[in-house]
């Protein structure tokens, strides 16, 4: 509970929970590996293709995208609730007195992290003139470009801080007190990681690979009970 009575704020007194702390977004993933290069053909001096070209190697899948933090299975990061408080003034002189109470804000988690790009296809092996320049040995296809990964999903944010009860007495002919009891605010919807763009195909023909999946959406957090003030004038 933190009561205090700060200069510069419009209220003379709060009675609030501290704001739950903030998730973590993971940095994007990492791009697929490259396809392999294709063998290249080659021709004999007897212009005969002793070795026939490979075409190029897919490029690799790009990595999943991390899940922002935290999730469900995780401690939650919800905004503290409020302490019973109970305050007695002798005698309210000055001006009239002003008394908020609240939850603390429920933390917000971290967005999912885009996906890795797939990677970028081989090149295929090339082809060969033979000697004579009656024969010609072909080349190759290059690979197809990788898949791209997946998005991460958003993390659950942290719901807000509930009130509790607070008993204030007083007492004065000329000043009042006032009170504001909103409820806390949950933490904000994490959003999904997008799906990493498919890989570029290699040359010469190679297909370009599917884009991934983007990932979920996170929780957002649900408000919290408001605090009730119940204030006796003697």
């Amino acid at each position: 509970m933190i009561l205090q009575a700060p200069q510069n704020f419009s209220y003379d007194i709060y009675i609030i929970g501290a704001n739950g702390p903030q998730g973590t977004t993971p940095p994007p993933a990492q791009q697929g590996g490259w396809g392999s290069q294709g063998r290249n053909a080659s021709c004999n001096w007897a212009s005969q293709c002793t070795t026939s070209c490979t075409g190029g190697g897919s490029g690799g899948v790009g990595n999943q995208g991390g899940n922002g933090t935290p999730q469900a299975s995780d401690p939650p990061i919800n905004g503290n609730d409020v302490n019973p408080a109970t305050i007695t003034i002798g005698q309210l002189t000055g001006a009239d007195l002003w008394v908020f109470s609240s939850g603390g804000t429920g933390g917000t988690a971290g967005n999912g992290a885009a996906g890795g790009t797939g990677g970028t296809g081989g090149t295929g092996g090339s082809g060969d003139s033979c000697p004579s320049g009656t024969n010609h040995c072909s080349g190759c296809g290059g690979g197809n470009g990788g898949t791209g990964g997946n998005g991460g999903n958003g993390g659950v944010s942290g719901n807000g801080g509930n009130g509790a009860t607070v008993n204030l007495t007083y007492s004065s002919s000329t000043y009042n007190v006032y009170t504001t009891t909103p409820p806390a605010s949950g933490g904000k919807q994490p959003t999904a990681g997008a799906g990493g763009g498919g890989g570029v195909g290699g040359y010469p023909g190679g297909n370009s690979g599917p884009g991934g999946t983007g990932g979920s959406s996170g929780t957002a957090g649900n408000q919290g009970i408001p605090s009730t003030i119940n204030v006796t004038k003697k």
